[in-house]
């Protein structure tokens, strides 16, 4: 009888063991650190001549996990630049393959329009993009005339792979000095008050989590 009984309980237990088994092997992972992406128009001061030119580059980084599968974005600039070319980024897909849809207008309102939609799953764009800050886009502009303004990111959209909103943070403001003769930059935000505001720009940037 009492070897009976304490089968009976072995048994008992190991059936609890066994209903309790699966629901321990099935518990979700404990959640992920989040990260936000920032995308940044670099540099924070361009300078040229006039009659030559400048690149500003939109760079996306802190992406974590996630992969950009789509962006879109208008890039406002002074009037003494003129828009010159665009190389967009190959990290999400080959154009010329059918594997990312790229476009862009340019507006006669100082206006450029940027768009790229990947046709790759976020499998595939986990392959092919880097785990590291990367340019999403690089535009040249000529400098006309001599001139000191600004160039700003607006309307500014960054989606994963599933079609999901990344809510980046934006640092989209840029600013740009054309010189008649070489000048070094330094003169123009002096000459211009600005100096402050680029100060207050890098800090920012430097100090964003």
């Amino acid at each position: 009888m009492m070897k009976k009984t304490t089968l009976f309980l072995l048994l008992l237990l190991l059936s609890v063991l066994v209903d309790r088994a699966p629901a321990a092997m099935t518990m979700p992972p404990a959640p992920m650190p989040a990260t936000t992406p920032v995308i940044e128009l670099n540099p924070i001061l361009a300078e040229t001549l006039a009659g030559g030119t400048v690149t500003f580059d939109v760079m996306v980084s802190n992406l974590g996990a996630a992969n950009v599968g789509s962006f879109g974005f208008d890039l406002f600039f002074p009037n003494f630049l003129a828009f010159n070319s665009i190389t967009f980024s190959p990290y999400l897909g080959n154009e010329a393959m059918g594997e990312v849809v790229n476009y862009y207008a340019a507006l006669p309102q100082q206006i450029v329009m940027i768009g790229s939609f990947s046709m790759l799953s976020d499998a595939q764009l986990e392959m092919v993009q880097p785990n590291m800050p990367f340019s999403l886009a690089s535009l040249i502009f000529t400098g006309l005339t001599p001139g000191f303004g600004e160039a700003n990111l607006v309307n500014v959209a960054l989606n994963d792979g599933f079609g999901l909103s990344l809510n980046p943070v934006i640092f989209g403001d840029s600013f740009v000095a054309v010189d008649a003769v070489p000048v070094p930059g330094a003169v123009w935000l002096l000459g211009s008050g600005l100096l402050g505001l680029v100060g207050n720009q890098m800090r920012k940037r430097r100090d964003r989590v």
